[in-house]
């Protein structure tokens, strides 16, 4: 189901960007590293060329009795050269991380 959230993110972002005048080029972040465990039980992603914006996603674990589920959270948008981070926190245990640009 992620896989279409992003495919569907992506969409709507080209769509926007004719839209507006922009061009791929223009939007897309470059020489993106993402690394898990930081900060713990999650990850971050850093840019460091390009222009636009990065956030990394995080799928997290939910281990209830019987009823385990997993919870899907995102860190900021943030511009080349910052971080955007994001942890599970509170006992879920991090499965799954990804970045996504604009």
């Amino acid at each position: 189901m992620r896989t279409l959230v992003r495919l569907l993110l992506g969409t709507t972002v080209v769509a926007a960007g004719m839209v507006g005048g922009a061009t791929a080029v223009q939007a897309a972040p470059t020489g993106c590293t993402l690394e898990t465990g930081v900060p713990a039980d999650g990850a971050r992603v850093r840019c460091t060329s390009g222009t636009g914006e990065a956030r990394v996603g995080i799928t997290c674990l939910v281990r209830k009795p019987g009823d385990p589920f997993e919870v899907i959270h995102y860190g900021p948008w943030v511009g080349v050269g910052a971080y955007s981070s994001q942890a599970c926190g509170g006992g879920p245990t991090l499965v799954d991380a990804w970045y996504e640009t604009r």
